[in-house]
Parts: C-alpha cells; sequence; structure tokens
C-alpha cells in the first residue's frame, strides 16, 4: 500500500518473470463491484487482531455511521439514494487501506495453500504467476476464500479473469483447465495491461 509506482512496479516485475521463463503465466481476476461488496466484519477483524489502534477510527468509519452513495440522473431528472449495508466507500480517503485489510487474510490462505505461485494485488486487481496449472489452483481458493468475505469475481471477458502468458508451448489440457476454471486465454501476440501499463 502507497508505494510509489506500485503499478508500474508490478507489471514491470510480471514482464521480467514472463520473459524469463515462457512457461509461466499470469492470472489476472477482477472482483465484481468490490469496494461495495466486501464484508466490514473481515476488515474489523484483521484491525483488531493486527492494527488495534486503528480499531475506534475503523469503527467509526465503517459500523456506526452509515455509507450513503446519492445518484442524479440528469437525464431522467431522478436522485436516487442507495444505502450500503457492506462495504467501503468508493473514493474515500481509507477505502483502498480497508479493502485491503479486508481481503488479506484470504490472500494470505491462498498463499500458503500454493506456495509456487506469486501473488501481487492491486485493490481489486489480483494477479497470479507462476506454472498454468498452480495459477489456476490458486485462482479457485482465492475464489472460495473470497465468497466468505461477500466478494466474487466478475464476468469473464477479454480483459477480466484471464490468463497471458508469452510461450508457445502451452498443453490442449491447460487450455481446458483454462476453460473450465472461466478464464479467458489471451494469445501472447495480443498483450495484457496491468494497473494500466502494458506487460
Amino acid at each position: 500500500m502507497g508505494t510509489p509506482a506500485g503499478c508500474e512496479i508490478v507489471a514491470h516485475l510480471i514482464r521480467s518473470q514472463l520473459e524469463a521463463d515462457p512457461t509461466l503465466v499470469v492470472g489476472k481476476v477482477d472482483c465484481k463491484n468490490a469496494f461495495n461488496e466486501i464484508h466490514k466484519d473481515p476488515i474489523i477483524d484483521v484491525i483488531r487482531d493486527e492494527i488495534p489502534a486503528l480499531l475506534p477510527f475503523a469503527h467509526l468509519m465503517l459500523t456506526k455511521s452509515p455509507i450513503q452513495t446519492v445518484y442524479h440522473d440528469k437525464h431522467t431528472k431522478v436522485t436516487s439514494v442507495y444505502i450500503m449495508r457492506d462495504g467501503v466507500p468508493q473514493g474515500g480517503s481509507m477505502s483502498s487501506a480497508f479493502f485491503n485489510l479486508g481481503q488479506s487474510r484470504c490472500i494470505r490462505a491462498a498463499s500458503c495453500l500454493h506456495p509456487t505461485v506469486s501473488i501481487l494485488l492491486i485493490s481489486d486487481d489480483t494477479h497470479v504467476l507462476g506454472q498454468p496449472d498452480d495459477v489456476i489452483a490458486a485462482i479457485h481458493t482465492i475464489r472460495q476464500q473470497y465468497a466468505g468475505i461477500g466478494l466474487s469475481l466478475a464476468a469473464t471477458t477479454s480483459s477480466k479473469n484471464v490468463l497471458f502468458g508469452l510461450g508457445q508451448n502451452y498443453t490442449a489440457a491447460q487450455y481446458r483447465l483454462a476453460t473450465d476454471a472461466a478464464l479467458h486465454w489471451i494469445p501472447a501476440h495480443q498483450g495484457l495491461e496491468i494497473g494500466g501499463t502494458p506487460v
């Protein structure tokens, strides 16, 4: 958190690893409506256990004051007020930190269960680097872990929930494994962006 040029660091690290070993892939998965859906309890639990001095502030921000989103549609002249029961406010000064704390235990569990992959995060974009079979297995675990805190993966498109590698010798079984896991395999010549930086 708060690392200058963090997106670029992640993108260049992944690129250098893919170039060094063409059998590797990176899986990039994106949460659906992440900041609005994460449960508040996992955030409070991590803060209580690991940064207790922040607990009164976290309680105030997350549980004592209802989070309201006001949306005004100029075309229909209708204003809607949505009261969030879960989630953190989009654009709030602490929202990214709270979100990252809330998902941290899921990622730690996935890292322990899949020690052969590297898991790198940019908010709700999760990047898993390793051999295709290991990456796909880790993504399955991350999906299961996320379900417990209110998160689910967005619908798979050509840019969401994808696998990408620079190699040309991936197997038909690996491609099938990706398809079965609802992951879109991007051809090497198309490239991938991570945090707006091309890989």
